[in-house]
């Protein structure tokens, strides 16, 4: 690495950056209001922006009809004061209906094969859809979960998910972190420093190890891939009393740009993509196989109420939830998954053993494990839990 010491703050700056992900969906225009007349097979639409023919088209499906029914045969584009703009689509229903309602040759072919007991047909064709391998809260240094044991089973899981790349023949793979990989000293305000008699550099010295490991593996396979990390609750740089720094201050994601900046110093590790919340954020949002997908640990949510959590940081336009398929999770322990509408949140469980903490005040225990989800078109193809 070559820097350039003669300028200061530029030197300043180049040392701090780091890699983010922070893809957005593409934001549709919403009209604040819309207006239908309807007259047999006549149809007008009116919208207050200048909106192309595929969005007129648009409003025709919230209305229960069919666009493919109805083609545009006038358009007027009227301005007033304030700059305000409404544009009006006159349709006609045409007779294409009738053909749209004929089966393609694919599904033709489809219905034929199944009928001759073919046996089913593969959801996932050669080299399609993203695999994403989830990795959370190991909490590495906690009394009651043995660091030895919890690697073990990570790495076990890390083996696992890089065999499984050659069955399932992914286009791309990323490998997420999903926040509290360390147990850290200030969970609980400090509270646990008892319970955990791992010193914070030997924690860290492991999470970034483990990444290391993965980093190696998944390179192993051929496959283009990326890893990302995100800050959990355990993992905070500073956290007493009522001070906090900035929302990134974590240990897991400056981890991840130590692996990232060893990954520059061979030309062998130069393909593959590190990602991290940008600066003040808790989340990295990713495109992946036309899959908007977004990673984070998930403490702000509620327990249960992951899909409402997620609709409040989506309504927010500017949100990199904003439009998003699928969003991973950690911190609650226990693998979950659930759809609302066209949307999906999975919660990974953890890696760590036990929390004692957990057991008493709920009674219950985790179910260890990693997990893997195959993405693609927006949706969630397949799952395993890593055991």
């Amino acid at each position: 690495m070559v820097y350039d010491l003669a300028d200061k703050a530029a030197l300043l700056t180049e040392l701090l950056s780091k890699p983010t992900g922070n893809y957005k969906s593409p934001a549709a225009p919403i009209p604040q209001t819309r207006e239908v007349e309807r007259n047999g097979d006549s149809l007008t639409v009116t919208v207050p922006e200048s909106v192309m023919e595929e969005a007129a088209a648009s409003v025709l499906e919230a209305e229960g009809l069919n666009p493919d029914e109805w083609e545009v045969t006038r358009f007027r584009r009227s301005e007033w004061g304030e700059g305000k703009v409404a544009t009006r689509y006159e349709f006609k229903r045409t007779s294409r209906s009738q053909s749209m309602n004929k089966l393609s040759d694919g599904e033709l072919d489809l219905i034929h094969r199944q009928t001759l007991g073919s046996g089913p047909v593969s959801m996932v064709t050669d080299g399609q859809g993203t695999m994403v391998v989830c990795i959370a809260d190991t909490q590495f240094g906690k009394i009651e979960s043995p660091s030895d044991v919890v690697l073990q089973a990570t790495f076990d899981a890390i083996n696992t998910a890089a065999h499984r790349v050659s069955l399932w023949n992914p286009e791309r793979v990323v490998v997420a972190f999903l926040g509290d990989l360390i147990e850290g000293f200030v969970s609980q305000g400090g509270a646990n420093a008892w319970r955990t008699q791992t010193p914070l550099s030997e924690q860290i010295r492991l999470a970034r190890r483990t990444m290391i490991y993965a980093m190696q593996k998944f390179h192993e396979t051929g496959i283009p891939f990326s890893m990302v990390a995100v800050p959990g609750n355990h993992d905070q740089g500073v956290r007493f009393g009522k001070g906090i720094t900035r929302y990134d201050d974590s240990h897991d994601t400056e981890a991840l740009i130590a692996v990232a900046d060893a990954a520059k110093l061979s030309d062998r590790y130069k393909d593959i993509e590190f990602l991290v919340p940008e600066t003040d954020e808790l989340s990295v949002s990713m495109n992946l196989s036309d899959t908007h997908t977004v990673f984070t640990h998930g403490y702000m949510a509620k327990n249960g109420k992951y899909h409402e959590w997620v609709k409040g940081q989506a309504y927010n336009r500017n949100s990199l939830y904003h439009g998003c398929d699928v969003v991973f999770m950690g911190h609650w322990h226990a693998f979950h998954m659930s759809e609302d509408t066209d949307r999906t949140v999975i919660v990974a469980p953890a890696g760590e053993r036990e929390s004692t903490w957990f057991k008493h005040s709920n009674g219950a225990q985790g179910n260890p494990g990693g997990l893997l989800a195959l993405l693609d078109s927006g949706k969630v193809l397949r799952t395993e839990i890593l055991r």
